[in-house]
């Protein structure tokens, strides 16, 4: 038995993390578990397993008391997942990922290439992954403030979103936006229409 799904992952995409996808499933899987016990009344410990060391490493060891860690990259999903660990037990495993040696259909497919029960998850988990992303399910890019979060910084440029990213960061690129776009118009000679078409993620990883 059990319980599957994928989704958008609600963030600005020039704010998107190597380890933002991975969090996210953490975060989720914890959520539904605590709502699960809660539901039955059971006190039973969680395991959730993940293929990215750092997270795992974080969430189970990660520092979180001072408001200056606040300012770090995805720090809404660590505080939101470290919360619910002060409710339920959770058990963070790390599973080595994209061990499937050859093409597959089925679990079945998987079983004969002598996978273990957590890698066949691990790469089904992939597959779902690249599903949603082919079927370009909408993003969020302004998800509301979580109970554990407590607050929030939003930004307007280059459109109204939540700033996940490094908080300093966050702060230098909504000030100077309007005086950036100015410059690049005037240098380039670009009307604000057209600056507007611009890719700015690419822009940014050019300058």
């Amino acid at each position: 038995m059990h319980i599957k799904g994928c989704g958008p992952i609600n963030v600005l995409p020039s704010l998107l993390t190597s380890c933002w996808g991975e969090l996210n499933g953490i975060t989720a899987a914890s959520i539904i578990s605590k709502v699960l016990l809660d539901f039955h009344s059971l006190c039973k410990l969680v395991h959730i397993h993940c293929d990215n060391q750092g997270v795992v490493k974080k969430c189970a060891n990660g520092t979180f008391h001072s408001l200056r860690s606040h300012r770090a990259t995805n720090m809404d999903l660590y505080l939101t997942q470290r919360s619910i660990c002060h409710s339920i037990s959770i058990s963070l495993h790390l599973v080595k990922s994209h061990t499937d040696s050859r093409p597959w259909d089925t679990v079945y497919d998987l079983q004969q290439q002598k996978l273990s029960n957590d890698e066949i998850y691990n790469v089904w988990c992939d597959r779902a992954a690249d599903i949603a992303w082919e079927q370009g399910l909408t993003s969020h890019f302004d998800p509301d403030v979580s109970p554990a979060e407590k607050w929030a910084l939003f930004s307007i440029h280059p459109c109204y979103h939540k700033v996940t990213g490094n908080l300093n960061t966050g702060l230098y690129d909504a000030l100077g936006f309007d005086a950036l776009t100015e410059y690049i118009s005037k240098r380039h000679a670009l009307s604000s229409s057209a600056v507007d078409k611009v890719n700015l993620l690419a822009l940014q990883t050019f300058l």
